[in-house]
């Protein structure tokens, strides 16, 4: 099994991948390294503007989606969990993974999203809340959720 995601951890085997996040950037970058060829990944990916965009490089077949925050504050918008339900949602029968590391409410809302309207497996996602708006990192349990 090929290692990337969350602190390197094993990639979990799918057909498809939807990778979500802002502060997960890093994450992100090395799950797709570590995809393989006959994988297809969405990640959608919310940075201040196109300079922060970033070469990511996979094997996989990636349709990569930057989303600009255009001068609003990080954490201060709906894009990333905006862009979840735009993506269109692969067959029951596809093997999926879906990962995001987000700011709390984006991450709250996402994960309400694929699990309650959606019904995607716990063993299929792994949401978690890297940080909080309004919170210093020492005030902030941080969540997750396999």
């Amino acid at each position: 099994m090929p290692h990337g995601g969350r602190d390197g951890r094993p990639v979990p085997q799918a057909d498809w991948y939807l990778l979500v996040g802002e502060t997960a950037l890093p994450a992100i970058a090395r799950t797709l390294e570590a995809l393989p060829a006959h994988a297809s990944a969405t990640a959608l990916i919310e940075v201040a503007d196109t300079g922060e965009e970033q070469a990511l490089h996979s094997k996989a077949k990636v349709d990569l989606r930057w989303l600009h925050r255009n001068g609003a504050s990080v954490g201060a918008t709906s894009l990333l969990p905006d862009a979840v339900r735009e993506v269109p949602m692969r067959p029951a029968d596809t093997p999926i993974h879906a990962m995001a590391g987000v700011e709390f409410t984006a991450f709250q809302a996402i994960r309400r999203y694929w699990r309650d309207e959606l019904r995607l497996d716990n063993k299929d996602t792994l949401a978690a809340a890297y940080w909080r708006r309004g919170r210093a990192e020492g005030n902030f349990n941080h969540s997750a959720d396999d």
